[in-house]
C-alpha cells in the first residue's frame, strides 16, 4: 500500500509541477493538494503499529469516543485503582481538547479500526491546507509563482508529514491544530481584500476549531488581526469594530461549550488539567525544555537548515516589494513573532509547538526563493525562468527529505519489535481480550493492546492480594507469560490464563 501511494504521489507531484511551468497554475495547485494528500497516505501506511508518543493514547481515547463522544476514556473499565490527573492512565481522558479525536473516532466509524483510517483525517488536513496556504501568500504577494512554491514546500513538508502519520510527537493533535490556525490566517487574509462579514464569520469559527483542538493558541490569528485594526485606515470604524466582535463571538461559540461541559460533568479532571496547562508554562515537563532561542534552533528541523539562506531575505524583501500587500506582510510577521515568543518563553518546549505558522514561514521562504531567483533577470530572462524552476525544484526536493524517509521507517530494531508485539495483539482472540482483564504487556503496550481488542489491559503483574479480589469479584485474568525476560511471579500461574506469547 505504501509503495501504490508513493508512485502515485510522484506523478501527481510531478505533472503538477509541469502544470506550473507550462503556467496552468489552478490545475497544477488542484493536483498538489491531491498529492499532498496521496503523499501523507504513503507515509502513514508505512509504520502498522502505534508510535509510542503521543499517537497510542490519542488512538485509544478516540476509539473509545466511538462509543461516546462526549466522554474521552483512556481505559473503558478500570478495575484497579488510578490517578483521575495522570494523563497517561486515567480513566476520564482531558489532557487534549476533543476535535481532533472526534475526526479520528468518525474516520474509524466509517471506514473500520486501524492505524491508516486512524491516521487519514491528518492527511486529509495537511493536503487541504496547501490551498488555504496557497490563497494566503496570493492575497499576500499577488503573486502565483510565489504562491505556487509556498503551497508546494507545505506540501512536501518532511516534518509536517511525518506529523501527520503520528511519527512525531503530538502528532494528530498537532496536525490538526496547525490545518486550523491555517484556515484561521487564510480566512482572515480573504476578509483583508474583500472585508466581508462572511470572512469575519470563518474566521471565527475555524479559531474556535484551533483552541478545540489545542486550547488558547488557536487565539493566534487575532494578535495579527488586532494590528491590522490598528494600522488599516480604509474601513470605516464601526465596520471594523462590528465584524471583529461577531468573529470573537462564533470563536466563543464553538470552543466555550465544551469548557462548561467538561467541568459540569467531570470537574476533577477538568481542574486537574486546567492546572497541568499553567505546569507547561511554568515547569518543564517530561524533559522538553532548553534555553530560549530553542524554537529558532528548531527551525532547521521543522524547515531544514539550508531555509535560511532564503528565509531571511524573504522576511526583508516582503516589507519591500510595492506589489505585496505590506500591511499583510506587517500582520504575517507578528504571527510568526507571537508565535515564537510565546512558546519561547513557556518553560517547555516541544518542537511541533511552533510549527502551526509553517504556511506563513514558507511563505516567506517562497519569497526568498523568489529574490534569488531575480538576481538572474537582469542578466537573461530565459536564464532567469530557468534557474527559478531549478532552484525551485531543489529546494524542494531538500524541504521533503525523501532520503530520510527510509531511515526512520526502515528495519530497525525497535521498529522490528513494535511491528511483532502489535502483530501478537491483533491475533488474540476477542474472547480472551474481552472477556479478561490482561495483564504484564509492559512498556505502555497496554494502550497498543486496548487500541485493536478493546478489553482492560495492564502493563504490570499486580500483587497476589489484588490477584485474588479481582478473582473473588468474578474477573478472569489472562497474563502475557513472556515479556523481555521478565518472569511472572509463581503464583501467577494459579487461577490465570497464560498467554504464550513472546512480547519484546
Amino acid at each position: 500500500m505504501g509503495l501504490t501511494f508513493s508512485v502515485l504521489a510522484a506523478v501527481l507531484i510531478a505533472t503538477s509541477f509541469w502544470l506550473y511551468a507550462v503556467n496552468r497554475v489552478s490545475a497544477s495547485m488542484w493536483l498538489l493538494v491531491v498529492a499532498g494528500i496521496v503523499l501523507r497516505l504513503a507515509v502513514s501506511s508505512l509504520d502498522p503499529f502505534l508510535h509510542l508518543w503521543d499517537e497510542r493514547y490519542h488512538a485509544l481515547v478516540a476509539r473509545n469516543m466511538m462509543r461516546n463522544a462526549f466522554v474521552p476514556k483512556l481505559c473503558v473499565n478500570p478495575v484497579l485503582p488510578f490517578d483521575y490527573a495522570a494523563w497517561c492512565c486515567n480513566e476520564i481522558w482531558l489532557h487534549k481538547p476533543p476535535l481532533f479525536l472526534w475526526q479520528m473516532a468518525l474516520s474509524m466509524k466509517i471506514f473500520g479500526v486501524n492505524e491508516l483510517t486512524m491516521r487519514l483525517p491528518s492527511a486529509v488536513m495537511g493536503g487541504m491546507a496547501v490551498w488555504f496556504l496557497f490563497r494566503l501568500v496570493f492575497i499576500w504577494t499577488n503573486s502565483r509563482r510565489t504562491s505556487y512554491w509556498a503551497a508546494a514546500f507545505a506540501a512536501l513538508s518532511h516534518y509536517g508529514i511525518e506529523l501527520n502519520s503520528g511519527y512525531f510527537g503530538l502528532d494528530h493533535n498537532d496536525s490538526a491544530f496547525a490545518f486550523y490556525v491555517t484556515a484561521s490566517l487564510w480566512a482572515f487574509s480573504e476578509y483583508t481584500r474583500r472585508r466581508l462579514i462572511g470572512w469575519a464569520l470563518a474566521v471565527g469559527f475555524f479559531a474556535g476549531c484551533a483552541v478545540l483542538n489545542k486550547w488558547l493558541p488557536g487565539l493566534l490569528v487575532y494578535s495579527g488581526w488586532f494590528v491590522w485594526l490598528w494600522m488599516e485606515n480604509s474601513t470605516p470604524r464601526v465596520i471594523k469594530f462590528r465584524d471583529t466582535v461577531l468573529s470573537l463571538v462564533v470563536c466563543a461559540v464553538v470552543f466555550i461549550p465544551w469548557q462548561l461541559y467538561i467541568f459540569k460533568t467531570f470537574p476533577k479532571e477538568a481542574s486537574a488539567e486546567y492546572g497541568g496547562m499553567h505546569e507547561h508554562f511554568f515547569s518543564v515537563l517530561d524533559n522538553q525544555g532548553g534555553p530560549w532561542w530553542q524554537h529558532l534552533a528548531r527551525v532547521d528541523l521543522l524547515y531544514g537548515a539550508a531555509v535560511w539562506i532564503f528565509l531571511v531575505p524573504g522576511i526583508w524583501y516582503s516589507f519591500r516589494h510595492k506589489r505585496y500587500n505590506q500591511l499583510l506582510s506587517v500582520v504575517c510577521a507578528v504571527w510568526v513573532f507571537v508565535m515564537y515568543v510565546f512558546f519561547s518563553v513557556a518553560a517547555t518546549k516541544m518542537t511541533a509547538f511552533t510549527f502551526p505558522v509553517y504556511g506563513v514561514m514558507f511563505g516567506f521562504i517562497a519569497i526568498g526563493v523568489h529574490v534569488i531567483g531575480s538576481w538572474f533577470s537582469n542578466r537573461s530572462p530565459t536564464k532567469a525562468l530557468f534557474a527559478n524552476h531549478v532552484l525551485f525544484v531543489l529546494l524542494a526536493i531538500y524541504i521533503l527529505q525523501p532520503w530520510s524517509f527510509k531511515r526512520k521507517h526502515g528495519n530497525s530494531e525497535e521498529r522490528l519489535n513494535r511491528i511483532h508485539n502489535t502483530v501478537i495483539f491483533k491475533s488474540i482472540p476477542d474472547s480472551i481480550a474481552q472477556r479478561y482483564i490482561v495483564f504484564n504487556t509492559r512498556n505502555g503496550d497496554n494502550i497498543a493492546l486496548m487500541f485493536y481488542k478493546g478489553g482492560t489491559a495492564y502493563d504490570d503483574f499486580p500483587n497476589k492480594q489484588t490477584i485474588d479480589s479481582l478473582i473473588a469479584s468474578g474477573h478472569r485474568i489472562a497474563a502475557f507469560r513472556f515479556n523481555n525476560d521478565i518472569a511472572l511471579p509463581d503464583y501467577a500461574k494459579e487461577n490465570v490464563l497464560l498467554l504464550d506469547y513472546e512480547l519484546r
